[in-house]
């Protein structure tokens, strides 16, 4: 009797198990188990507000500026804002909700599009390797770039949507030759030009594919109409991206400036070292890799790109994601060469059965936090606790106007709350609005501890400042406290 119940359950892990492997079985897994990820975090990106006070102004001026209004520093000649589209996309649920409130809204809007961003790198790597694509290594990688989505909500969302969706009209290509979603591409990069900076990382892409095909050509491996159909595509593709609202030569030259430009304000684009533990998950994907690509060596292109990409994830950890990506996608069939020396078949096979009733509690687990947030989603709220929102409140009690000296942290959550009566000192579009100087001027004028402290407090000469309500009196000297709580006090000159 215990042998007939064993062989039930055995053929209904295997029936699973292959489940699990199809495409739309590997997508509810991966996708159950990011929502019981993001579903936990509901707290809102500093860069949120700025967006939609950049929505709310274009829709209001019935165009896109040059100048910027939100702030009183010394700022760059003109304003090149990049991510305009996503602002006023933003703004246009956050004031028109279809799900009770704005914020709420929003929230499932970058679920929806999240299940589409994985959506499209499932299927294109089913495409790409021929429905050879081990759940659980897709498992790992999708967890493994969760943190793009933890916060609510960000530009870099369009980003990894439209890169999705390259990799996956990539991988039809590579499979079929056939060009139907990769020459959509120019009309997706017109978009994605006006949403995102990560426009230049598909152009990369596409260019290391031009590349490849171009070395086919040379070689006799491939046919010349398909590396000029892929020029045409880049070409068109590259062009597109230059429609935008704002002068061509002044957008490529801040585009250059964006992409290369250090940002050691900002912890998510320092480096990672291959040994150190931040790096672990990214260090283990790699080294099964190039494994796998040692084991196969035909695999030329997925070595490109997986070369590429890594590199890039070791200089910044925001590109860390992408190597998930793409490790994801063109390196699919590359664990098989790990697991295939590592274990035997039967070993193989119990490890299957035991990671598939994993697989199916990962899937459980998400379906049941995403059954409890839309039963209390009439009463879903991010989570301000650490944004001065009593601060602000006061500032529009007592009627403030003037400028207000800020931290980068909260320049965008006082942008949006204090316009027009408050301009701000700095805010989360540094590298579109201020130079260095400003940066650094403001940095100083608010650390008490820094030499040139004073001096850089009498430069900005603000009406306001907000700062951490311990440091408040080192402020105390020209300016005298008149609000105060657990967090953030408010000085007035």
């Amino acid at each position: 009797m215990e042998e007939i119940h064993l062989s039930k359950l055995e053929r209904f892990l295997d029936s699973l198990r292959r489940f699990l492997l199809s495409p739309i079985g590997t997508f509810i897994l991966i996708y159950s188990a990011v929502l019981a990820i993001l579903l936990r975090v509901q707290f809102p990106d500093p860069d949120l507000f700025a967006r939609l006070a950049v929505g709310r102004l274009v829709e209001d001026l019935g165009f896109v500026p040059y100048h910027d209004p939100f702030s009183f520093t010394p700022q760059k000649p003109m304003w090149i804002d990049h991510e305009w589209l996503s602002g006023l996309f933003f703004w246009h649920f956050w004031s028109h909700p279809f799900l009770g409130s704005g914020e709420t809204t929003l929230f499932v809007i970058k679920l929806l599009v999240v299940g589409l961003t994985l959506y499209c790198l499932v299927r294109a790597a089913h495409i790409y390797s021929n429905q050879r694509v081990a759940c659980e290594w897709a498992l790992l990688l999708s967890v493994a770039s969760s943190y793009l989505w933890l916060s609510t909500v960000r530009c870099q969302l369009f980003t990894y949507l439209f890169l999705s969706f390259l990799f996956l009209a990539i991988s039809q290509y590579l499979r079929s030759k056939r060009t139907f979603y990769i020459a959509a591409m120019p009309f997706i990069f017109c978009v994605w030009a006006n949403m995102h900076g990560g426009f230049v990382v598909g152009l990369g892409f596409l260019g290391i594919l031009l590349l490849y095909e171009a070395a086919n050509v040379i070689s006799n491996r491939g046919a010349p109409i398909n590396f000029f159909q892929l020029l045409a595509i880049l070409v068109a593709s590259i062009a597109a991206t230059l429609i935008t609202p704002y002068p061509v030569q002044e957008f490529v030259r801040y585009i250059w400036e964006a992409v290369t430009m250090p940002r050691p304000f900002i912890d998510e684009w320092h480096g990672v070292s291959p040994f150190s533990a931040e790096a672990a998950i990214l260090t283990t994907t790699v080294v099964i890799c190039f494994f796998g690509i040692a084991k196969e060596k035909h695999k030329r292109l997925e070595a490109c790109f997986l070369i590429i990409a890594a590199v890039f994830a070791y200089k910044n950890v925001r590109l860390q994601a992408i190597f998930f990506f793409v490790a994801l996608v063109f390196g699919a069939t590359l664990p098989y060469a790990v697991f295939n020396v590592v274990f035997t078949k039967t070993l193989k096979a119990k490890l299957a059965r035991a990671s598939t009733l994993v697989c199916a509690a990962i899937i459980v687990w998400g379906l049941g936090v995403t059954s409890t947030f839309l039963i209390e989603i009439s009463r879903f709220k991010l989570d301000y606790s650490l944004y001065p929102v009593q601060a602000f409140a006061y500032l529009r009690k007592v009627n403030a106007k003037g400028n207000i000296l800020l931290n980068f942290n909260v320049g965008s959550f006082g942008l949006f709350h204090g316009f027009p009566d408050l301009k701000v000192s700095i805010d989360g579009r540094y590298e579109e609005v201020y130079p260095n100087e400003t940066v650094r001027l403001v940095a100083t004028a608010l650390s008490p501890t820094h030499p040139n402290f004073g001096e850089a407090l009498d430069q900005i000469d603000p009406d306001y400042i907000l700062c951490d309500a311990k440091d408040r009196t080192s402020f105390e000297t020209n300016f005298s406290t008149i609000y105060s709580d657990d967090f953030y006090a408010i000085l007035k000159r």
